[in-house]
């Protein structure tokens, strides 16, 4: 089977994913909120980074996708905290710890 067209679309935030006529399989990359950094308690402190998001990549075909699946995109991290998960229905999620 040849690849005829190639279709991106960059979601973010929440809302639903629906693909485009005659999708065949779709590659997924999700990345997770990242984690807070450390908070301070006073001014003279350093404070260390947060974590990144976790990333992951799946292959899906059009029957698992069907016809359209909720996304949501994970919100970072604030201080001391994990970041959100980032979905694509059930089918594909990723969930960074700070």
């Amino acid at each position: 089977m040849a690849i005829t067209s190639v279709t991106t679309q960059i979601l973010a935030g929440s809302g639903t994913y629906t693909p485009t006529a005659g999708m065949l399989q779709c590659i997924v990359i999700v990345v997770g909120g990242g984690g807070g950094g450390a908070s301070v308690t006073n001014v003279d402190e350093a404070s260390a980074g947060g974590g990144g998001g976790g990333f992951a990549i799946e292959l899906l075909t059009a029957a698992t996708i069907g016809a359209s699946k909720e996304y949501v995109g994970g919100a970072g991290g604030g201080a001391n905290a994990a970041g959100g998960t980032t979905r694509l229905g059930a089918v594909a999620s990723e969930l960074v710890q700070a």
